[in-house]
């Protein structure tokens, strides 16, 4: 390595901040791609409770909610039929025989994960909203009610 003017120095220097700043960038990613794939984990689990309960109970959406805070994706907001909705019983979904299409049942998801990957345009004073997780899933329903 010649050193006369310092000039492989400072290539060595800029080869050295881009490679580690590129091997932040893919773990940084990785990061929030195992949060998306937790969040999708969960979306499962509680979209097979409700094909079974007809809807997403009270008991079932907080504990979805403190899940979902423990891995650091604080929900924003929950779509689909709710125990905990105005409407009472009436939100149940439940088994048709006669159609499919009155027996889907879907969820959807929009959480903020925590926290917020890096933007490389921040280091240029660009700022860009909240990166968001947004997923949903639809199911047949199964419940049929008991009398």
């Amino acid at each position: 390595m010649k050193n006369r003017d310092g000039q492989v120095t400072i290539e060595l220097v800029i080869a050295i901040s881009l490679m580690a700043f590129l091997i932040f960038s893919v773990c940084d990613n990785f990061i929030i791609f195992m949060k998306y794939l937790e969040v999708q984990h969960y979306k499962f689990y509680y979209l097979q409770r409700m094909r079974v309960e007809g809807w997403l109970s009270s008991s079932d959406e907080n504990s979805m909610i403190n899940q979902f805070n423990a891995i650091g994706c604080p929900i924003i907001s929950i779509g689909g039929p709710e125990q905990s909705g105005d409407d009472g019983d009436s939100n149940r979904v439940l088994y048709d025989p006669s159609s499919v299409d009155n027996s889907e049942i879907s969820l959807n998801i929009v959480c903020i994960p925590n926290p917020q990957p890096f933007s490389p345009l921040s280091l240029i004073g660009r700022t860009q909203g909240n990166t968001i997780i947004n997923i949903g899933g639809t199911m047949l329903s199964e419940y049929v009610p008991t009398n």
